[in-house]
């Protein structure tokens, strides 16, 4: 099942780090896209009155939804994402 990123156009520099990390522990490469697919779908999205460096983090089966009002956020967001806890 192919995973893609979906991303505000504020976050493509972030959506592409994250693309590049996925790579790297799954070798596969991921698909970007402007909106939201079927299948399995990572969402940067960007969503005011979230702190400057905060983000918002959700995972369900349908996939992992990522909001924040900066890159910065977004930044932290997918570290958080991807790490081993």
């Amino acid at each position: 099942n192919m995973v893609q990123i979906s991303t505000d156009a504020l976050f493509n520099k972030e959506a592409k780090l994250l693309a590049a990390d996925l790579f790297l522990l799954f070798k596969k490469r991921i698909m970007f896209s402007p909106t939201v697919s079927t299948g399995r779908t990572i969402s940067l999205i960007k969503k005011e009155g979230i702190a400057l460096e905060g983000y918002e983090l959700n995972v369900d089966a349908k996939g992992i939804i990522i909001a924040a009002a900066t890159p910065g956020g977004i930044f932290y967001g997918m570290r958080r994402a991807v790490s081993p806890r």
